[in-house]
């Protein structure tokens, strides 16, 4: 009888150990799945979000339209709390807020940025990353010294994390993208390649409205001394007759000419 009652002590130990086993297997696999399904959930809202960046820089027509619908992409699709856009006033070296969207709960009204490295501010994340000129991060936010000034604000706005993207034009560092999260250590690797991807994105289509402001600028200097010309040559006193230097046939005649020679301008265009 003893042996009996020994032997099903330890059956039912050792199933005790089966089911505890089990169990954590069962638990680190529904761990597994779980991170992965949100690794898979991000990983589309990150293409979702590159998508809709890359069609707003087809259709956008200014810079202001661009800074506004790259913040909203970043809430409606990267999953972000807040975004917004800010770029350096060269007069005092603050990073000025030009565009913004998401719920920040008064956080951006006090936010203060220098780009200056003599000023205190400059050694915060921003500050660091846009006088390296490549991306800033902290996966820590309310625990980070770097952004220690901004802890309680970040509390009360739920941010956990952040990260900011510089953005170029010209070839110059103008401003930057900043993204806040819920979540702490939302910026993973890949996401940060992503968000690496978008800001030069944006600053590809800068460099574009750049470029498309200059043929607009030029092409209206053109028209202006255009008509200027016109207007001295049809107002001048002087005959003037245009020729082609190729083949010596007139091309065209000034009214001062045609009143002289008494010929119309396609009269002129005929005598050759």
């Amino acid at each position: 009888y003893g042996a009996l009652v020994a032997r099903t002590l330890r059956y039912a130990i050792e199933r005790k150990r089966l089911e505890a086993g089990l169990r954590a297997t069962n638990e680190a696999l529904e761990r597994r799945v779980t991170e992965r399904t949100v690794a898979l959930s991000r990983q589309k809202n990150l293409y979702a979000m590159l998508s809709q960046t890359n069609q707003t820089i087809l259709r956008a027509s200014s810079r202001d339209e661009l800074f506004a619908a790259v913040t909203r992409i970043a809430v409606e699709y990267g999953g972000f709390r807040f975004a917004w856009v800010g770029l350096i006033d060269h007069a005092d070296r603050q990073l000025k807020l030009v565009a913004r969207h998401g719920e920040d709960s008064g956080y951006l009204s006090q936010l203060r940025l220098s780009v200056d490295e003599s000023a205190a501010p400059a050694s915060s994340v921003t500050g660091h990353a846009l006088l390296a000129g490549k991306h800033g991060v902290s996966n820590d936010f309310v625990n980070d010294p770097l952004t220690e000034h901004w802890h309680e604000a970040a509390r009360l706005a739920g941010v956990r994390s952040f990260a900011e993207f510089p953005i170029r034009q010209g070839g110059g560092l103008i401003g930057a993208i900043s993204v806040y999260a819920v979540e702490p250590g939302f910026f993973t690797d890949d996401l940060l390649a992503t968000l690496d991807e978008m800001a030069l994105d944006v600053s590809f289509a800068l460099d574009n409205f750049e470029r498309d402001a200059a043929r607009r600028h030029a092409e209206a200097l053109l028209r202006d001394s255009e008509e200027r010309l016109r207007t001295i040559y049809e107002g001048a006193l002087d005959g003037i007759l245009v020729a082609d230097a190729e083949t010596g046939t007139f091309v065209t005649g000034n009214p001062a000419i045609c009143r002289m020679l008494g010929y119309s301008p396609e009269e002129i265009v005929r005598l050759s």
